[in-house]
Protein backbone atom coordinates (compact mmCIF):
# COMPACT_ATOMS: atom_id res chain seq x y z
CA UNK A 1 0.00 0.00 0.00
CA UNK A 2 0.92 3.41 -0.35
CA UNK A 3 0.39 6.10 2.26
CA UNK A 4 -0.60 9.82 1.34
CA UNK A 5 2.73 11.47 2.46
CA UNK A 6 4.68 9.23 0.42
CA UNK A 7 5.09 5.84 2.35
CA UNK A 8 5.20 2.26 0.53
CA UNK A 9 3.73 -0.21 3.46
CA UNK A 10 4.74 -4.17 2.86
CA UNK A 11 3.27 -7.22 3.90
CA UNK A 12 2.48 -10.45 2.85
CA UNK A 13 1.58 -14.23 3.69
CA UNK A 14 3.54 -15.90 5.92
CA UNK A 15 5.46 -13.47 7.48
CA UNK A 16 4.72 -11.53 10.85
CA UNK A 17 7.08 -8.68 9.78
CA UNK A 18 5.68 -5.71 7.98
CA UNK A 19 8.19 -3.18 6.13
CA UNK A 20 7.95 0.53 5.78
CA UNK A 21 10.21 2.21 2.68
CA UNK A 22 10.53 4.94 0.93
CA UNK A 23 9.19 5.35 -2.91
CA UNK A 24 12.66 4.89 -3.92
CA UNK A 25 12.82 1.41 -1.94
CA UNK A 26 14.86 2.44 0.37
CA UNK A 27 13.74 0.63 3.86
CA UNK A 28 12.89 2.55 6.81
CA UNK A 29 11.21 0.28 9.26
CA UNK A 30 10.12 -3.22 9.80
CA UNK A 31 7.55 -3.75 12.37
CA UNK A 32 6.81 -7.24 14.00
CA UNK A 33 3.18 -8.23 14.81
CA UNK A 34 2.03 -11.30 17.72
CA UNK A 35 -0.67 -13.67 16.84
CA UNK A 36 -0.79 -13.11 12.73
CA UNK A 37 0.93 -15.38 9.82
CA UNK A 38 0.89 -12.07 8.02
CA UNK A 39 0.53 -8.29 8.90
CA UNK A 40 -2.47 -6.76 8.01
CA UNK A 41 -2.08 -2.97 7.71
CA UNK A 42 -4.33 0.03 6.54
CA UNK A 43 -2.82 3.61 5.45
CA UNK A 44 -4.39 6.60 7.03
CA UNK A 45 -6.18 9.10 4.76
CA UNK A 46 -3.63 12.02 6.48
CA UNK A 47 -0.85 10.36 6.62
CA UNK A 48 0.63 7.66 9.27
CA UNK A 49 -0.51 4.07 9.22
CA UNK A 50 -2.72 0.90 11.34
CA UNK A 51 -1.08 -2.37 12.25
CA UNK A 52 -3.27 -5.06 13.98
CA UNK A 53 -0.06 -5.74 16.21
CA UNK A 54 -2.28 -8.59 17.75
CA UNK A 55 -5.21 -10.19 17.70
CA UNK A 56 -7.04 -7.94 20.06
CA UNK A 57 -4.68 -4.99 19.36
CA UNK A 58 -4.42 -1.94 16.74
CA UNK A 59 -2.13 0.08 16.84
CA UNK A 60 -1.09 3.26 14.52
CA UNK A 61 1.96 5.40 13.56
CA UNK A 62 1.50 9.08 13.31
CA UNK A 63 4.05 10.99 11.45
CA UNK A 64 3.70 14.66 12.72
CA UNK A 65 6.89 15.60 10.30
CA UNK A 66 8.42 14.00 8.06
CA UNK A 67 12.12 14.17 6.91
CA UNK A 68 12.75 12.38 3.60
CA UNK A 69 15.82 11.03 3.28
CA UNK A 70 18.19 12.38 0.47
CA UNK A 71 19.64 9.93 -1.97
CA UNK A 72 23.38 9.98 -1.53
CA UNK A 73 24.51 13.13 -2.35
CA UNK A 74 26.91 14.27 -5.62
CA UNK A 75 30.53 14.75 -4.62
CA UNK A 76 30.96 18.29 -4.79
CA UNK A 77 33.88 20.16 -7.56
CA UNK A 78 36.86 20.70 -5.17
CA UNK A 79 39.42 23.34 -7.58
CA UNK A 80 43.40 23.09 -6.07
CA UNK A 81 45.15 25.70 -7.08
CA UNK A 82 48.88 24.49 -7.35
CA UNK A 83 50.91 27.37 -8.83
CA UNK A 84 50.35 30.94 -9.22
CA UNK A 85 53.47 32.88 -11.17
CA UNK A 86 54.61 35.40 -13.07
CA UNK A 87 57.07 34.50 -16.25
CA UNK A 88 59.84 36.59 -15.88
CA UNK A 89 60.16 39.95 -17.80
CA UNK A 90 56.21 39.72 -18.48
CA UNK A 91 53.11 41.35 -16.90
CA UNK A 92 51.13 37.96 -17.27
CA UNK A 93 49.90 35.54 -14.19
CA UNK A 94 50.23 31.88 -14.90
CA UNK A 95 47.63 29.74 -13.09
CA UNK A 96 48.34 26.31 -12.52
CA UNK A 97 45.27 23.91 -10.99
CA UNK A 98 43.11 20.86 -11.04
CA UNK A 99 39.90 19.88 -9.82
CA UNK A 100 38.37 17.50 -7.82
CA UNK A 101 35.51 15.37 -8.54
CA UNK A 102 34.78 11.67 -7.91
CA UNK A 103 31.27 11.37 -9.71
CA UNK A 104 31.75 14.51 -12.39
CA UNK A 105 34.77 13.66 -15.27
CA UNK A 106 33.82 16.95 -16.30
CA UNK A 107 32.71 20.32 -14.82
CA UNK A 108 32.63 23.74 -15.31
CA UNK A 109 35.34 26.23 -14.12
CA UNK A 110 36.21 30.04 -14.24
CA UNK A 111 38.90 32.10 -12.99
CA UNK A 112 38.60 35.17 -10.62
CA UNK A 113 41.59 37.44 -9.60
CA UNK A 114 40.95 39.31 -6.07
CA UNK A 115 43.03 42.88 -5.21
CA UNK A 116 45.26 42.63 -2.47
CA UNK A 117 43.44 39.31 -2.00
CA UNK A 118 40.33 40.94 -0.04
CA UNK A 119 36.99 38.67 -0.43
CA UNK A 120 34.23 41.49 -1.53
CA UNK A 121 32.86 42.18 -5.14
CA UNK A 122 34.92 45.70 -4.94
CA UNK A 123 38.06 43.47 -5.05
CA UNK A 124 36.96 41.38 -7.83
CA UNK A 125 39.35 41.93 -11.38
CA UNK A 126 37.71 39.25 -14.30
CA UNK A 127 40.42 37.53 -16.28
CA UNK A 128 39.40 38.27 -20.00
CA UNK A 129 42.56 38.29 -22.07
CA UNK A 130 44.85 35.07 -22.19
CA UNK A 131 48.19 33.79 -23.93
CA UNK A 132 47.15 30.88 -25.81
CA UNK A 133 43.81 29.16 -26.03
CA UNK A 134 41.58 28.84 -22.90
CA UNK A 135 39.45 25.83 -24.42
CA UNK A 136 38.70 22.58 -21.88
CA UNK A 137 40.09 24.57 -19.43
CA UNK A 138 38.20 27.35 -18.84
CA UNK A 139 34.52 26.48 -19.70
CA UNK A 140 32.21 23.79 -19.11
CA UNK A 141 33.65 21.22 -20.39
CA UNK A 142 36.77 21.21 -18.20
CA UNK A 143 38.19 17.43 -17.21
CA UNK A 144 38.44 16.78 -13.36
CA UNK A 145 41.53 15.14 -12.02
CA UNK A 146 43.63 16.84 -14.48
CA UNK A 147 46.53 19.67 -14.01
CA UNK A 148 45.56 22.57 -16.04
CA UNK A 149 47.45 25.47 -16.71
CA UNK A 150 46.36 29.04 -18.27
CA UNK A 151 48.14 32.80 -18.82
CA UNK A 152 46.32 35.76 -18.16
CA UNK A 153 47.47 38.67 -19.25
CA UNK A 154 47.14 40.50 -16.77
CA UNK A 155 48.60 44.16 -18.09
CA UNK A 156 45.36 44.02 -20.61
CA UNK A 157 42.59 43.55 -17.61
CA UNK A 158 44.08 45.36 -14.42
CA UNK A 159 45.10 48.99 -15.35
CA UNK A 160 47.56 49.26 -12.89
CA UNK A 161 51.39 50.62 -12.22
CA UNK A 162 51.75 47.18 -10.02
CA UNK A 163 49.96 45.66 -6.99
CA UNK A 164 49.06 42.32 -5.19
CA UNK A 165 46.54 39.90 -6.83
CA UNK A 166 44.85 36.44 -5.09
CA UNK A 167 43.71 34.25 -8.03
CA UNK A 168 41.02 31.93 -7.58
CA UNK A 169 39.06 29.02 -9.79
CA UNK A 170 35.57 28.23 -9.26
CA UNK A 171 34.06 24.99 -10.38
CA UNK A 172 30.47 23.93 -10.98
CA UNK A 173 29.12 20.77 -11.69
CA UNK A 174 25.87 19.79 -13.27
CA UNK A 175 23.42 20.93 -10.34
CA UNK A 176 21.70 24.53 -9.24
CA UNK A 177 23.42 27.26 -8.74
CA UNK A 178 23.30 26.34 -5.19
CA UNK A 179 23.12 22.67 -4.21
CA UNK A 180 20.39 23.05 -1.07
CA UNK A 181 18.41 20.63 1.13
CA UNK A 182 14.92 20.68 1.37
CA UNK A 183 12.88 19.23 4.25
CA UNK A 184 8.85 18.28 4.17
CA UNK A 185 6.81 18.86 6.61
CA UNK A 186 3.57 16.78 6.03
CA UNK A 187 -0.24 18.26 6.15
CA UNK A 188 -1.59 17.79 9.52
CA UNK A 189 -4.73 18.83 11.62
CA UNK A 190 -3.51 22.57 11.48
CA UNK A 191 -2.39 22.80 8.17
CA UNK A 192 -4.22 21.55 5.03
CA UNK A 193 -1.07 21.12 2.82
CA UNK A 194 2.62 20.26 2.93
CA UNK A 195 5.55 22.26 2.92
CA UNK A 196 8.34 22.26 1.52
CA UNK A 197 11.50 24.30 3.15
CA UNK A 198 15.26 24.59 3.21
CA UNK A 199 16.86 22.84 5.50
CA UNK A 200 19.38 25.99 6.76
CA UNK A 201 18.64 29.65 5.54
CA UNK A 202 20.99 31.59 2.66
CA UNK A 203 22.87 34.03 4.34
CA UNK A 204 24.47 36.82 2.09
CA UNK A 205 27.86 35.13 2.24
CA UNK A 206 25.94 32.49 -0.10
CA UNK A 207 24.72 34.80 -2.63
CA UNK A 208 28.35 36.45 -2.65
CA UNK A 209 29.27 33.29 -4.22
CA UNK A 210 26.71 32.90 -6.35
CA UNK A 211 27.79 36.48 -8.07
CA UNK A 212 31.32 35.34 -7.57
CA UNK A 213 30.16 32.35 -10.30
CA UNK A 214 27.81 34.24 -12.01
CA UNK A 215 30.32 37.22 -12.97
CA UNK A 216 33.86 34.69 -13.47
CA UNK A 217 31.61 32.55 -15.89
CA UNK A 218 30.70 35.99 -17.87
CA UNK A 219 26.49 34.65 -17.50
CA UNK A 220 25.09 36.83 -20.10
CA UNK A 221 22.07 38.13 -17.65
CA UNK A 222 24.39 40.08 -15.53
CA UNK A 223 26.80 42.61 -15.79
CA UNK A 224 29.36 43.78 -13.86
CA UNK A 225 31.26 46.95 -13.59
CA UNK A 226 33.24 48.86 -11.32
CA UNK A 227 32.40 46.73 -8.38
CA UNK A 228 28.74 46.23 -9.11
CA UNK A 229 26.66 43.52 -10.76
CA UNK A 230 23.65 44.89 -11.76
CA UNK A 231 21.23 44.42 -15.10
CA UNK A 232 23.14 44.59 -18.28
CA UNK A 233 22.55 48.07 -19.40
CA UNK A 234 22.71 48.80 -23.63
CA UNK A 235 26.28 51.13 -24.93
CA UNK A 236 25.73 54.86 -24.65
CA UNK A 237 25.54 56.26 -28.27
CA UNK A 238 28.76 56.62 -30.23
CA UNK A 239 27.44 60.14 -31.41
CA UNK A 240 26.99 61.29 -28.27
CA UNK A 241 28.31 65.00 -27.84
CA UNK A 242 28.44 66.71 -23.94
CA UNK A 243 28.51 69.79 -25.47
CA UNK A 244 25.76 69.28 -27.28
CA UNK A 245 23.63 69.30 -23.86
CA UNK A 246 21.34 72.28 -23.42
CA UNK A 247 21.75 74.34 -20.23
CA UNK A 248 25.51 73.37 -20.21
CA UNK A 249 27.28 76.04 -17.85
CA UNK A 250 30.77 74.22 -16.85
CA UNK A 251 32.54 71.34 -18.03
CA UNK A 252 35.68 70.20 -16.20
CA UNK A 253 37.72 67.34 -17.94
CA UNK A 254 40.67 66.28 -16.37
CA UNK A 255 42.11 64.83 -20.28
CA UNK A 256 42.10 68.49 -21.41
CA UNK A 257 42.93 70.53 -18.76
CA UNK A 258 43.50 73.70 -21.17
CA UNK A 259 40.03 73.51 -22.96
CA UNK A 260 41.61 72.80 -26.77
CA UNK A 261 40.15 69.75 -27.29
CA UNK A 262 43.14 67.96 -27.18
CA UNK A 263 44.51 65.71 -25.15
CA UNK A 264 46.93 66.99 -22.64
CA UNK A 265 50.32 65.84 -22.51
CA UNK A 266 52.14 66.70 -19.45
CA UNK A 267 54.55 65.10 -17.12
CA UNK A 268 53.13 63.23 -13.69
CA UNK A 269 52.58 65.90 -11.11
CA UNK A 270 52.40 69.45 -13.24
CA UNK A 271 50.33 71.76 -10.76
CA UNK A 272 46.77 72.41 -12.00
CA UNK A 273 46.35 76.57 -11.02
CA UNK A 274 43.94 76.57 -14.15
CA UNK A 275 41.47 74.02 -15.23
CA UNK A 276 39.63 75.36 -18.26
CA UNK A 277 35.61 75.46 -18.82
CA UNK A 278 34.96 73.74 -21.83
CA UNK A 279 31.42 74.16 -21.92
CA UNK A 280 32.74 78.12 -23.34
CA UNK A 281 31.34 80.25 -20.48
CA UNK A 282 34.73 80.75 -19.22
CA UNK A 283 33.68 79.80 -15.84
CA UNK A 284 37.20 78.27 -14.77
CA UNK A 285 38.41 76.55 -11.99
CA UNK A 286 41.18 78.36 -10.62
CA UNK A 287 43.74 78.69 -7.70
CA UNK A 288 46.23 81.32 -6.90
CA UNK A 289 48.00 79.80 -3.83
CA UNK A 290 50.63 78.00 -5.24
CA UNK A 291 50.22 76.23 -1.44
CA UNK A 292 46.99 75.04 -2.95
CA UNK A 293 47.84 74.21 -6.22
CA UNK A 294 46.04 70.47 -7.16
CA UNK A 295 48.39 68.22 -9.13
CA UNK A 296 48.24 66.50 -12.67
CA UNK A 297 48.13 62.84 -12.14
CA UNK A 298 49.05 60.10 -15.64
CA UNK A 299 47.29 57.01 -16.30
CA UNK A 300 44.79 57.41 -13.03
CA UNK A 301 41.86 55.66 -14.47
CA UNK A 302 41.22 53.81 -17.10
CA UNK A 303 44.28 55.02 -19.08
CA UNK A 304 43.05 58.66 -18.39
CA UNK A 305 44.68 61.20 -16.53
CA UNK A 306 43.11 63.31 -13.20
CA UNK A 307 43.44 65.78 -10.78
CA UNK A 308 45.06 64.94 -7.80
CA UNK A 309 43.68 67.21 -4.11
CA UNK A 310 45.84 66.27 -1.54
CA UNK A 311 45.02 65.78 2.07
CA UNK A 312 45.96 69.52 3.10
CA UNK A 313 44.40 71.62 1.38
CA UNK A 314 44.18 71.65 -2.33
CA UNK A 315 41.47 72.93 -3.73
CA UNK A 316 39.89 75.52 -7.15
CA UNK A 317 37.28 77.64 -7.56
CA UNK A 318 35.46 78.50 -10.30
CA UNK A 319 32.76 81.19 -11.07
CA UNK A 320 29.78 79.73 -11.54
CA UNK A 321 27.34 80.39 -9.40
CA UNK A 322 24.14 78.07 -9.16
CA UNK A 323 20.62 78.48 -8.07
CA UNK A 324 17.89 76.56 -8.87
CA UNK A 325 17.11 74.55 -11.04
CA UNK A 326 20.42 72.80 -11.76
CA UNK A 327 22.03 69.82 -12.30
CA UNK A 328 25.89 68.78 -11.06
CA UNK A 329 27.73 65.77 -12.41
CA UNK A 330 30.78 64.20 -11.10
CA UNK A 331 33.58 61.41 -11.00
CA UNK A 332 35.68 61.19 -7.75
CA UNK A 333 37.62 59.14 -5.57
CA UNK A 334 39.20 59.35 -2.35
CA UNK A 335 41.86 57.41 -0.65
CA UNK A 336 40.53 58.18 2.15
CA UNK A 337 37.46 56.34 3.76
CA UNK A 338 36.70 58.17 6.80
CA UNK A 339 36.81 62.30 7.79
CA UNK A 340 34.34 64.73 6.59
CA UNK A 341 35.58 65.48 3.02
CA UNK A 342 34.55 67.13 -0.05
CA UNK A 343 34.96 66.30 -3.79
CA UNK A 344 32.61 69.66 -4.86
CA UNK A 345 31.26 71.96 -2.26
CA UNK A 346 29.58 75.72 -2.60
CA UNK A 347 30.35 79.21 -1.05
CA UNK A 348 27.53 77.59 0.93
CA UNK A 349 27.40 74.64 3.11
CA UNK A 350 26.27 72.19 0.18
CA UNK A 351 28.34 69.33 -0.65
CA UNK A 352 28.85 66.04 -2.92
CA UNK A 353 31.28 63.88 -1.86
CA UNK A 354 33.24 60.89 0.72
CA UNK A 355 31.50 61.96 4.04
CA UNK A 356 32.25 60.05 7.07
CA UNK A 357 32.73 56.73 5.14
CA UNK A 358 29.34 57.52 2.90
CA UNK A 359 29.21 59.00 -0.53
CA UNK A 360 26.68 61.62 -0.04
CA UNK A 361 24.80 64.62 -0.84
CA UNK A 362 24.76 67.76 1.61
CA UNK A 363 22.17 71.04 1.51
CA UNK A 364 20.23 73.31 3.21
CA UNK A 365 20.99 71.82 6.76
CA UNK A 366 20.01 68.06 5.95
CA UNK A 367 21.53 65.18 3.97
CA UNK A 368 19.41 64.43 0.83
CA UNK A 369 21.07 61.38 0.36
CA UNK A 370 23.16 59.24 3.26
CA UNK A 371 24.52 57.46 -0.07
CA UNK A 372 26.30 54.25 -0.19
CA UNK A 373 29.40 52.86 2.49
CA UNK A 374 32.06 54.74 0.26
CA UNK A 375 35.40 52.21 -0.71
CA UNK A 376 38.89 53.88 -0.83
CA UNK A 377 40.18 54.65 -3.79
CA UNK A 378 37.08 53.74 -6.21
CA UNK A 379 35.89 55.53 -8.50
CA UNK A 380 32.08 57.50 -8.11
CA UNK A 381 30.05 58.72 -10.56
CA UNK A 382 27.33 61.07 -8.89
CA UNK A 383 24.64 63.37 -10.00
CA UNK A 384 22.99 66.32 -7.67
CA UNK A 385 19.71 67.41 -9.09
CA UNK A 386 17.73 70.29 -7.96
CA UNK A 387 14.57 70.78 -10.31
CA UNK A 388 13.05 73.70 -7.85
CA UNK A 389 10.41 71.38 -6.09
CA UNK A 390 12.72 68.49 -5.39
CA UNK A 391 16.27 67.20 -5.30
CA UNK A 392 17.78 63.86 -6.07
CA UNK A 393 21.01 62.06 -5.86
CA UNK A 394 22.25 59.01 -8.25
CA UNK A 395 25.79 57.18 -7.97
CA UNK A 396 26.46 55.12 -10.16
CA UNK A 397 23.22 55.41 -12.19
CA UNK A 398 20.67 54.13 -9.08
CA UNK A 399 18.64 57.06 -6.95
CA UNK A 400 19.81 56.94 -3.77
CA UNK A 401 17.76 59.99 -2.73
CA UNK A 402 16.56 60.19 0.88
CA UNK A 403 15.16 63.32 1.69
CA UNK A 404 13.57 64.91 -2.00
CA UNK A 405 12.30 67.87 0.17
CA UNK A 406 15.97 69.88 0.69
CA UNK A 407 16.54 72.49 -2.40
CA UNK A 408 19.17 74.29 -1.56
CA UNK A 409 21.99 75.55 -3.90
CA UNK A 410 25.62 75.51 -3.92
CA UNK A 411 25.98 79.14 -4.61
CA UNK A 412 29.40 79.81 -6.30
CA UNK A 413 31.08 76.04 -7.06
CA UNK A 414 34.11 74.79 -5.92
CA UNK A 415 36.09 71.79 -5.53
CA UNK A 416 38.10 70.05 -3.30
CA UNK A 417 38.98 72.06 -0.10
CA UNK A 418 37.73 75.65 -1.70
CA UNK A 419 34.51 77.19 -0.40
CA UNK A 420 32.40 76.65 2.77
CA UNK A 421 34.49 74.31 4.28
CA UNK A 422 38.40 74.42 3.43
CA UNK A 423 39.43 72.38 6.49
CA UNK A 424 36.93 69.11 4.38
CA UNK A 425 40.45 67.71 1.99
CA UNK A 426 39.41 65.34 -0.45
CA UNK A 427 42.64 63.24 -0.57
CA UNK A 428 41.68 62.15 -4.09
CA UNK A 429 41.24 62.28 -7.70
CA UNK A 430 38.72 64.51 -9.60
CA UNK A 431 37.99 62.94 -13.46
CA UNK A 432 35.25 65.19 -14.66
CA UNK A 433 32.61 67.61 -13.42
CA UNK A 434 29.48 68.57 -15.01
CA UNK A 435 26.89 71.53 -14.09
CA UNK A 436 23.73 72.91 -15.81
CA UNK A 437 21.49 75.68 -15.05
CA UNK A 438 18.48 73.11 -15.27
CA UNK A 439 17.03 69.88 -13.98
CA UNK A 440 18.32 68.06 -17.14
CA UNK A 441 16.07 65.45 -18.71
CA UNK A 442 16.09 61.77 -17.74
CA UNK A 443 17.38 60.92 -21.40
CA UNK A 444 20.22 63.55 -20.97
CA UNK A 445 21.12 62.29 -17.62
CA UNK A 446 21.38 58.69 -18.88
CA UNK A 447 23.28 59.69 -22.11
CA UNK A 448 25.57 61.61 -20.03
CA UNK A 449 26.09 59.21 -17.24
CA UNK A 450 26.87 56.39 -20.13
CA UNK A 451 29.61 58.61 -21.11
CA UNK A 452 30.92 59.47 -18.54
CA UNK A 453 30.39 55.39 -17.60
CA UNK A 454 32.50 54.42 -20.53
CA UNK A 455 35.30 56.84 -20.39
CA UNK A 456 35.90 56.26 -17.18
CA UNK A 457 35.82 52.22 -16.88
CA UNK A 458 32.96 53.03 -13.91
CA UNK A 459 29.51 51.48 -13.14
CA UNK A 460 26.50 52.66 -14.52
CA UNK A 461 23.91 50.48 -12.98
CA UNK A 462 20.57 51.74 -12.66
CA UNK A 463 18.96 48.43 -11.09
CA UNK A 464 22.02 47.53 -8.99
CA UNK A 465 22.35 43.56 -7.98
CA UNK A 466 24.73 43.64 -5.77
CA UNK A 467 27.82 45.79 -4.76
CA UNK A 468 30.87 45.08 -2.01
CA UNK A 469 29.86 41.86 -0.14
CA UNK A 470 26.26 42.39 0.05
CA UNK A 471 22.65 41.68 -2.85
CA UNK A 472 20.60 44.45 -3.35
CA UNK A 473 16.39 43.40 -2.80
CA UNK A 474 16.24 43.31 -6.83
CA UNK A 475 19.41 41.13 -6.48
CA UNK A 476 18.02 38.76 -4.16
CA UNK A 477 14.48 38.56 -6.06
CA UNK A 478 16.81 38.01 -9.74
CA UNK A 479 18.80 34.62 -8.13
CA UNK A 480 15.83 33.61 -6.44
CA UNK A 481 13.85 33.41 -9.48
CA UNK A 482 16.75 31.87 -11.35
CA UNK A 483 16.62 29.00 -9.17
CA UNK A 484 12.76 28.73 -9.03
CA UNK A 485 12.49 29.66 -5.58
CA UNK A 486 10.93 32.58 -3.45
CA UNK A 487 11.47 33.63 0.49
CA UNK A 488 9.71 32.17 2.93
CA UNK A 489 7.10 33.41 4.86
CA UNK A 490 7.63 34.72 9.04
CA UNK A 491 4.66 31.78 9.23
CA UNK A 492 6.49 28.79 7.10
CA UNK A 493 9.93 29.35 8.82
CA UNK A 494 7.55 29.21 12.18
CA UNK A 495 5.64 26.22 11.26
CA UNK A 496 9.29 24.20 10.53
CA UNK A 497 10.88 25.59 13.68
CA UNK A 498 8.07 24.50 15.86
CA UNK A 499 7.56 21.38 13.85
CA UNK A 500 5.67 18.32 16.03
CA UNK A 501 5.52 20.37 18.84
CA UNK A 502 3.88 23.60 17.97
CA UNK A 503 4.56 26.38 20.78
CA UNK A 504 8.15 25.53 21.32
CA UNK A 505 11.36 25.49 19.23
CA UNK A 506 13.40 22.75 19.77
CA UNK A 507 17.43 23.58 20.08
CA UNK A 508 19.54 20.31 19.82
CA UNK A 509 23.38 20.15 19.08
CA UNK A 510 23.85 18.75 15.61
CA UNK A 511 25.98 15.91 15.16
CA UNK A 512 26.90 17.14 12.06
CA UNK A 513 27.91 20.63 10.87
CA UNK A 514 29.22 22.07 7.57
CA UNK A 515 32.10 24.37 7.42
CA UNK A 516 33.33 26.90 7.56
CA UNK A 517 30.89 28.52 9.39
CA UNK A 518 30.31 25.47 10.94
CA UNK A 519 26.18 25.42 10.39
CA UNK A 520 23.74 24.69 11.59
CA UNK A 521 24.09 25.59 14.84
CA UNK A 522 21.51 23.53 16.45
CA UNK A 523 18.01 22.08 15.34
CA UNK A 524 15.11 20.43 16.13
CA UNK A 525 14.24 16.87 16.55
CA UNK A 526 13.71 17.05 12.39
CA UNK A 527 17.38 18.42 11.84
CA UNK A 528 15.53 22.18 10.90
CA UNK A 529 18.28 24.75 11.56
CA UNK A 530 16.50 26.33 14.79
CA UNK A 531 19.76 28.45 15.52
CA UNK A 532 20.28 30.80 13.04
CA UNK A 533 20.59 34.17 13.13
CA UNK A 534 21.03 35.50 10.10
CA UNK A 535 19.75 34.87 6.37
CA UNK A 536 16.46 33.41 4.99
CA UNK A 537 14.76 30.27 4.36
CA UNK A 538 12.96 29.56 0.93
CA UNK A 539 10.77 27.47 -0.61
CA UNK A 540 9.65 26.19 -4.37
CA UNK A 541 8.01 28.98 -6.10
CA UNK A 542 5.25 26.44 -7.03
CA UNK A 543 4.29 25.95 -3.19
Amino acid sequence: KLTPDGLVLLSGHNTSQFQVREMDGSWLKSISVNGFSHAPMAAHPKGGFFVFHEITKLRRWQNTYRVLRPKTAKEMPLPEVISVTQPQGTNHVSVTYRIHDADSPQVSAALLGFVDGGNDLHKVIVPETFVGSVTGQLDDNVSTGQTHTVTWNAEADWKVGYGEMAMEILAKDDRNLLNLHFLTLPASDNNASTLQISRSPITESDLLDLWYWLVASGDSEVAFSNGIVHQPETAGAQTFAPASLPNLKLWLDATDLDGNGQADSLVQDTPVSIWVDKAGGDHNATQSNEAKYPVHKANSRNGKPSVFFDNSNDGLATSLNLSSPFTVAVVFNSASSSGSRRALQGSSNWLIGPYQGRVKYYSAGSWISTGVPQVANRYYLAIASNSGSESTFWIDGFDYTTDSTRLGTPGTLHLGASGHQTSNTLNGHVAEVFAFDAAISAENRTNLSKYLAEKWDLAYAPTPYASGSASTTAGKAYLLNRMNLREASAAEVTRAKEASTPGIINQFTPSFQVGPDERPVKVNEHGFDTGATSGFWVVPVSQ
